[in-house]
């Protein structure tokens, strides 16, 4: 297989693919990332409620990690070792199947994994100047419109979504570990967030109807 002129083996090959969609969504992830906080700081006013609680504090740095730390030491560690998944990786990999049917699972998680980044930029979108971590801004208004009709945290739908479909880019097990970390923050997260919605003079009883119409949180019909 040639890329750039380059020859690489079939399994250099899915592992330079894999690591260019991983590295391409981080790219997006930061640009969409940066210009939410601009256009929220800058149209939302600043963040005025806070959670006080330690949970409330540390939490968002606990899922941020289990979402980056994997990914990051995966990709690192397969470039440094000549694009082949090194021998601790490797122990880590999901059940063997046919080469083919692993090349196209992962080509075909790559093709996804950039749709996830797509959902998650109209997501950004839709709540504009409402962005923000745990809290509420100066000027706060209820986003009930796109995604946000269908679960009131669509964007922790597609991180989820997101180490799921890691888990077949990889072929690792990994990911999963991941997933049930950062699903385990989002249950103790979700809550922390809408009770300081919840107790905002503001936007509270506004959004005490919008979890009464909109009743999933991350999952139609399960969460």
């Amino acid at each position: 297989m040639y890329i750039a002129g380059l020859y690489l083996s079939h399994a250099q090959g899915i592992e330079s693919m894999v690591c260019l969609t991983t590295v391409a969504q981080i790219v997006i992830a930061a640009r969409q990332h940066r210009a939410a906080v601009k256009r929220a700081d800058s149209e939302g006013g600043s963040i005025v409620k806070l959670p006080e609680s330690l949970a409330g504090r540390i939490v968002t740095p606990i899922h941020a990690a289990a979402i980056a730390v994997p990914t990051l030491v995966y990709v690192g560690s397969v470039i440094v070792n000549g694009l082949v998944q090194p021998s601790w990786i490797e122990r880590w990999r999901l059940p063997e199947v046919g080469v083919k049917e692993e090349a196209w699972a992962r080509t075909a998680a790559c093709v996804a994994a950039l749709g996830v980044s797509k959902f998650m930029g109209t997501a950004y979108n839709y709540l504009g100047k409402q962005f923000h971590y745990i809290g509420v801004r100066e000027k706060p208004t209820i986003v009930s419109t796109g995604p946000y009709a269908i679960i009131r945290h669509p964007l922790y739908s597609a991180i989820l979504a997101q180490e799921v479909i890691c888990a077949v880019m990889f072929w690792s097990y990994v990911p999963f570990i991941a997933l049930g970390i950062t699903a385990a923050t989002f249950a103790v997260k979700i809550p922390i967030e809408e009770k300081v919605i919840l107790d905002s003079s503001n936007i509270g009883l506004d959004y005490e109807q919008y979890q009464k119409k909109v009743t999933a949180r991350v999952i139609p019909y399960i969460w």
